[in-house]
């Protein structure tokens, strides 16, 4: 319905109904999408699913939307977490850092 329209798509795993706020990556979903509009993953995407990440292996994998994991308070983002996860990820290497 999108293919032609839309630039970009965002895929987001989704939470459980128990309160946390970890969110799988939709794993099935991108191994079953054989679009060739890129990409983002989203959805509460933090340092505790960066082994999920670097296993995703797909043309169209354009990125990553970082969100609240990265937020110090709400509406406040932490540059510098975001900096350090985004070059562990370019560098293989997920760090499970705790910024404070």
């Amino acid at each position: 319905r999108y293919y032609g329209v839309a630039d970009l798509f965002l895929f987001r795993g989704e939470r459980a109904n128990n309160g946390d706020k970890r969110c799988p990556i939709p794993l099935e979903l991108l191994a079953s999408y054989e679009g060739t509009t890129p990409f983002l993953i989203g959805g509460a995407v933090g340092e505790y699913n960066a082994e999920e990440l670097l296993s995703v292996n797909h043309q169209a994998f354009a990125g990553v939307d970082l969100g609240e994991d990265f937020e110090t308070e709400e509406g406040l983002f932490d540059f510098g977490k975001a900096s350090d996860f985004v070059k562990a990820l370019r560098h293989g290497t997920p760090t499970e850092k705790n910024h404070k």
